[in-house]
């Protein structure tokens, strides 16, 4: 099989599961959403629907970009242009498992959810942040009002889900200074325990988040290489310059696209694994190409 051709199987393959995706965010709105306003669902399947925007944007590329002015039939396969994207979709997927999936009771998962939450409104609060023309700073100025409140609700709603779990002084502590330490930088964490007790409560940086999405420690190589392609060093800038020999542009979008799917497929498993209700339909879709995906992420 060419290139072209395994291309093209394998965005085939991104859009099969991509759909079922859409599909799986429609069935949680008919089953779940009328009947349920439980913030942590309607954030799930929030995300589940970006990353389908996500690998939608990845298909369109995937088909090539157009660079010279008014030739619409030349395109060129650029696959660095899909990078960031790919990037923010492996980023999206993670932190989901670590929220959704890596907690062991609801106590937990709030509490990373609403670390979270408080990282993102902390977005927010820098005077960095504030507009200098007159007319958005008053606007803005009340959302930053805003958002304090809503910081402050987060960590009591914390600090009373602390008293529920089995936890030493030390961890409680560990939590205290994520949450109010001002950060907006995103991070996975996890709940270490001795003996049933929480005893430490610790950062995932990103770069070592490969190990908690896949168990094929031979895909750990797929985040560092969304950073060489993704930031603009000389290297980025080299590689970009010498893709184009040996048709170098082709391996990589193939590198992307099957990312891409192993993406998709470990989104897909880890909702359905958190809203039971979709589990069955996950059955429905256990085709033999998802079948074998999935052996492959480790699952």
């Amino acid at each position: 099989m060419n290139k072209r051709n395994e291309i093209e199987k394998i965005v085939s393959s991104l859009e099969y599961f991509c759909n079922n995706s859409y599909l799986l965010v429609s069935k949680f709105r008919e089953n779940i959403a009328k009947s349920d306003d439980d913030e942590e669902f309607a954030i799930a399947q929030c995300i589940l629907q970006i990353a389908v925007c996500r690998i939608q944007s990845l298909l369109k590329l995937s088909s090539g970009i157009c660079i010279v002015p008014n030739r619409k039939e030349i395109s060129l396969l650029e696959p660095t242009s899909m990078v960031a994207i790919l990037r923010s979709l492996y980023e999206l997927v993670f932190i989901f498992r670590n929220i959704y999936i890596m907690t062991d009771n609801a106590y937990e998962r709030r509490i990373l959810l609403n670390i979270w939450q408080i990282r993102g409104y902390n977005n927010r609060q820098s005077q960095k942040a504030i507009p200098k023309k007159e007319e958005f700073r008053s606007e803005y100025s009340k959302k930053q009002e805003e958002d304090k409140l809503h910081i402050e609700e987060l960590k009591k709603a914390i600090e009373q889900n602390l008293t529920t779990l089995n936890i030493t002084n030390g961890a409680k502590s560990q939590i205290r200074k994520i949450m109010n330490s001002g950060s907006s930088a995103i991070n996975g964490y996890k709940f270490e325990k001795t003996n049933e007790v929480i005893s430490s409560f610790s950062k995932i940086s990103l770069t070592d988040s490969p190990e908690y999405l896949y168990e094929n420690h031979e895909l750990d190589i797929i985040y560092p290489l969304l950073s060489m392609y993704t930031h603009p060093s000389y290297l980025s800038v080299l590689q970009f310059g010498q893709m184009f020999n040996n048709n170098y542009n082709e391996d990589l979008l193939m590198t992307i696209l099957k990312s891409a799917c192993l993406l998709n497929v470990r989104i897909i498993h880890d909702f359905c694994q958190f809203i039971p209700v979709c589990q069955e339909y996950y059955k429905d879709i256990g085709t033999n190409d998802i079948v074998e995906l999935l052996k492959i992420i480790g699952i």
